[in-house]
């Protein structure tokens, strides 16, 4: 009989798996490695919600697909809503698959961010309160 304790554990060995996995790839941080194991798990998670058992090393070729991972991405309820958020995806999976279908998304999703980003423009109250660096710089000096 399995219980949630026995669950915990063997997500955690697979965890263990997946870090030394994408450690193989690249030389990263601790930080680096738990921030795109958890990344990576999460998508999976959102790409295949019918498997309970999470992923594993040995199931973490079925994300390496870029049309999936564009649905999950631009389709999923709640979890992908920020581009900071698909940003970070897409470099996991830059990192796990050395692919340059995975940077070529990055790259566009950066490029469509910044366009809308150079669009934005400053209210009255902020332009008011704004402080250009030459100001800055005279009074700091």
């Amino acid at each position: 009989m399995s219980s949630k304790y026995d669950l915990k554990i063997s997500r955690g060995i697979y965890k263990m798996g997946i870090k030394e996995y994408i450690s193989g790839k690249r030389t990263l941080s601790d930080k680096s490695l738990d921030t795109y194991c958890s990344v990576a798990t999460s998508l999976y998670s959102s790409m295949f919600p019918e498997d309970t058992e999470g992923l594993t090393v040995e199931k973490i070729e079925a994300m390496n697909n870029p049309v999936l991972v564009e649905n999950t991405l631009e389709n999923h309820a709640t979890k992908y809503k920020k581009i900071a958020q698909k940003k970070v995806v897409l470099s996991t999976l830059a990192v796990i698959f050395e692919l340059q279908v995975y940077r070529d998304m990055l790259l566009k999703l950066t490029r469509e961010h910044k366009a809308v980003v150079d669009l934005q423009e400053m209210s009255p109250e902020q332009e008011e309160a704004w402080v250009y660096s030459a100001e800055m710089m005279t009074v700091l000096t």
